[in-house]
């Protein structure tokens, strides 16, 4: 049993983590919606150039598939941002599960869910490959959907930010991501595996310390893994990280067969 001391100092660091998530995403919302007018203001030269010069590239593209280009990713950050409001809103809920309380979850459940919420990160972008010896009923534990979607969360994001590190532009045949899950005589153990940057033995012994992180200034606080550990913990998990520079990271958590009678 956890004691609430504990429990109210996680429920305070995802409190910040949502207020920090909150500040940069309306930033990113509002200036891409200006971005986005702005692009509307000129399209009329922009079509104008097109049709007074049609055989004009600019680089491998022509002027109409840069404008194309352009509008869509603006919606794909507009639609990110939205992302970004649901997970935050999931955070704050989050605050308000009591721990005490347990129930059945399905770790598959919630690899699925977490993929789709990363979806806008991932699509056409990574090869997931996603790996189960059983059915999905197979992997059930007793713990809080929210807490545990957060927590892998956390993980994906990282493992996402590790290949544009190593890879930079994400393409399929570069950008490798293994979600596991496998059931064995202790517990489940679900994994997540990334071909990214990797990091060495010392930055991998220090991941979970608070305030932590090797990102620059002002992009990272070095919560997310603090965070993570702590709702590892409050499910009686136990989590563990093996790395390789420059060929990528595996992040285990197992947990104990813990079925309501």
């Amino acid at each position: 049993m956890h004691s609430n001391v504990q429990l109210e100092l996680l429920n305070k660091i995802v409190v910040s983590v949502a207020h920090d998530l909150n500040n940069p995403n309306a930033f990113i919302r509002l200036n891409i919606t200006n971005i986005r007018k702005m692009l509307n203001l000129i399209a009329p030269c922009l079509d104008e150039y097109e049709k007074n010069h049609p055989d004009d590239t600019f680089g491998p593209y022509s002027l109409s598939e840069i404008k194309s280009k352009l509008y869509e990713q603006c919606e794909s950050i507009v639609y990110a941002t939205i992302r970004m409001i649901s997970i935050v809103d999931k955070l704050k809920e989050s605050t308000k599960c009591d721990i005490s309380k347990l129930a059945e979850v399905s770790l598959a459940e919630i690899a699925s869910n977490t993929l789709e919420m990363h979806h806008f990160l991932i699509d056409g972008k990574v090869n997931v490959q996603i790996i189960k010896e059983k059915p999905d009923h197979s992997y059930i534990i007793q713990g809080h959907k929210l807490h545990l979607e957060q927590a892998l969360s956390i993980l994906f994001t990282n493992a996402c930010d590790a290949l544009r590190e190593r890879h930079g532009e994400l393409t399929p045949d570069k950008a490798m991501l293994e979600l596991s899950l496998m059931e064995c005589e202790s517990g489940i153990t679900l994994s997540l595996t990334d071909n990214g940057a990797g990091m060495d033995d010392d930055t991998r012994q220090k991941i979970f310390t608070p305030y932590y992180t090797t990102k620059p200034q002002g992009v990272g606080e070095g919560l997310g893994l603090s965070l993570c550990q702590s709702i590892i913990d409050s499910h009686n998990g136990q989590i563990s990280v093996e790395s390789t520079p420059g060929k990528g990271t595996t992040f285990r958590i197992t947990f104990k067969h813990q079925r309501n009678s």
